[in-house]
């Protein structure tokens, strides 16, 4: 079996919440292009309010049915070539040795061509894991970057990407047992993990959970200030949960993981099949309309967006791959976008406008910005990438995850 083999049989049977063929995009792409210019861009956070409600016990036979509407767009090709140039995103994004935000940039050093970048108000969250001797040992540090650059070390270890609170102010991240070992005797004894919350503006840890069900327990995202939707992997206790800080660990349902996290809605999407969404605020189980691929939604929750490549896995085979909007709640259709080879995690801008990164013809590679009515702009300006044939990287942690 040779590396290629190795990885795809790693990454796509090693993490089940991702689809099949994860492993088959990165080699395809990674040997097809050197990217001069990183599009890594990754959770930016809005300051939207949280319903103050209380989370309500969901009944997965109550079904909503009243979910407001939404337009529908015929599919339109993504050219960089005739795209007109716009504003600089404001999402966290990085190149040119630098962390970006709109206009203002802070040099930071990455030692991964894969991290998780986190705009905050006043600066950046950087996750980056750099691999070890063995290729299942990774070191991951998570930095605290302000806007002035001067980066402090909030933990560094097996340590899972972080998620951020929809204010900024705490961010939640999993921390793996120093003796964890994932095989069967691990599975049969429980062995357990740890979740930290970890106060921004002092750095502090707030709150920890130190018997997460799962060696491998790893936040979703903040449903509200004070409640991480967490999924559970690897042994007996896989499933989706929520943690209230207070204590209290609820299992929302066993035997899957999860896709995405509104936190302005208290939406949960489930990597069941068909795909299910937990209305936690409403008391309610939806089962809209979904496509294959990462679900992301928009701040207020009021939009889905995912790349996909109809009737095929994600990243595998060749062809374009498309952008879906959908409205949240009744999954309708909103629009519908084909471009080629888009990164497979668009970051939402605002409530009607999203960015991702985009190539077209394997040859030159930029951020675009689209928005709810199908219009669509250049949010950099495009980068030729260096085809050097002897210098490729095969993710083995990525912004997508």
């Amino acid at each position: 079996m040779n590396l290629e083999e190795l990885l795809r049989t790693a990454v796509d049977d090693g993490v089940r919440s991702v689809p099949p063929g994860l492993a088959d995009g990165a080699i395809r792409r990674a040997k097809r292009q050197r990217r001069t210019t990183r599009i890594a861009v990754a959770g930016g956070v809005a300051a939207f309010g949280l319903a103050a409600a209380a989370i309500a016990v969901v009944d997965p036979t109550e079904i909503r049915t009243d979910a407001p509407p939404a337009g529908g767009t015929d599919g339109t090709v993504v050219d960089l070539a005739h795209l007109d140039a716009g504003p600089p995103p404001e999402i966290a994004w990085y190149a040119d040795g630098a962390l970006h935000h709109g206009t203002e940039s802070t040099p930071f050093d990455l030692e991964t061509d894969y991290p998780v970048i986190i705009r905050l108000p006043d600066g950046y969250l950087v996750w980056e894991s750099v691999p070890g001797p063995d290729s299942a040992d990774h070191t991951a540090t998570i930095w605290l970057v302000p806007d002035d650059g001067e980066r402090v070390e909030l933990g560094s270890g097996d340590l899972t990407p972080p998620v951020v609170s929809a204010a900024g102010d705490i961010a939640a991240w999993g921390v793996r047992n120093d003796d964890w070992v994932l095989d069967e005797e691990a599975r049969e004894q429980g062995v357990t993990s740890s979740i930290v919350v970890v106060d921004l503006t002092t750095g502090e840890v707030a709150h920890r959970l130190d018997e997460a069900p799962s060696p491998s327990a790893s936040p979703k995202g903040f449903v509200r200030e004070d409640r991480v939707v967490f999924e559970a992997a690897a042994n007996t206790a896989w499933g989706a949960y929520v943690w209230e800080f207070d204590g209290e660990v609820t299992l929302l349902r066993a035997d899957t993981g999860v896709d995405a996290v509104s936190q302005g809605t208290g939406l949960v999407r489930l990597a069941a099949s068909p795909p299910m969404t937990l209305d936690l605020e409403a008391g309610t189980t939806l089962v809209p309309e979904a496509d294959p691929g990462w679900p992301v939604y928009s701040p207020g929750g009021r939009y889905v967006a995912t790349i996909t490549r109809p009737g095929t896995t994600l990243g595998t085979g060749t062809g374009r791959d498309q952008l879906v909007i959908r409205d949240a709640y009744s999954g309708e259709e909103v629009v519908r976008l084909d471009t080629e080879a888009p990164e497979s995690l668009p970051v939402w801008e605002n409530e009607t406008g999203l960015v991702f990164g985009a190539y077209q013809d394997g040859a030159t590679a930029a951020l675009v910005r689209c928005t709810v009515d199908g219009e669509c702009e250049l949010a950099t300006e495009p980068q030729v990438l260096d085809d050097d044939p002897d210098t490729f990287d095969i993710p083995y942690r990525t912004s997508n995850w």
